[in-house]
This record gives structure tokens, C-alpha cells and sequence, in this order.
């Protein structure tokens, strides 16, 4: 019976300490250096290359304002501005007001993110 209960005893320790038990292994750390660089790489890319959409974007609003401010100095007879009543022109004024805002909170963000390029940039070239 000691025999049979060695045997067992063998048994269970070979289970547990097999070779396998004893192989490091090796904890995944993430992605490599080269993908790292190859992701920011690949971002600043898609950041580049969104820029001219946004100049666009800037030079149609741009030109719409302008266009906008035209209408109302020549006053034409048969021009929004001219047959306006008063309420419409305070709902107007109110409207230019906050896109002057919406546009003014927008220039800031603009900064901050040219801010934000420059540091990275610091940082790239040390």
C-alpha cells in the first residue's frame, strides 16, 4: 500500500513539476518601437493631411461673410435686410452674434492645438 500511495505521490509531482512549469515565459510588453514610430507616423500623416479641408472649409465661410456683409452695406430694396421687421433683425443680430462666438471659441482651440504641435515638436527634435 505504501507503494501505491508513493506511486500516486510520484505521479502528481510529475504532473506539477513538469518542464513546462519551467519555461519563462515571456510577458507581452505591447507593440515594438518600429510599430510605435510606424503609428505615429502613419497619424501625423492623417493630421496633414486634413489641414487643407479645414483652409477650405475657413476660406468658403470666409467668403460667405463676406458676401453677407455686401448684401447688408448695399442694402438692396429687395434684400433681407431692407424688408426686415425689427424682431427679425434683433433674431439675425442675435444668430451673427453666436457664430462670431462659436468662430472666436474656435480660433482659441485652433491655438491651442498649434500650441500643442509646437510641443511635440520640441520633444521630437530635443
Amino acid at each position: 500500500m505504501n507503494k501505491l500511495v508513493l506511486g500516486f505521490i510520484v505521479i502528481m509531482l510529475g504532473n506539477t513539476l513538469s518542464a513546462e512549469n519551467f519555461v519563462l515565459k515571456s510577458k507581452k510588453k505591447g507593440p515594438s518601437s518600429t510599430t510605435l514610430k510606424e503609428s505615429c507616423a502613419t497619424i501625423c500623416t492623417a493630421v496633414f493631411e486634413r489641414i487643407p479641408g479645414v483652409l477650405s472649409s475657413i476660406s468658403e465661410a470666409h467668403s460667405l461673410m463676406f458676401h453677407l456683409g455686401t448684401d447688408l452695406l448695399e442694402g438692396e430694396k429687395n434684400s433681407f435686410f431692407a424688408k426686415a421687421s425689427k424682431e427679425q433683425l434683433q433674431e439675425f443680430q442675435a444668430e451673427l452674434a453666436a457664430l462670431d462666438r462659436e468662430i472666436e471659441a474656435s480660433i482659441s482651440k485652433i491655438n491651442q492645438r498649434i500650441t500643442h504641435i509646437k510641443t511635440l515638436e520640441k520633444r521630437l527634435i530635443g
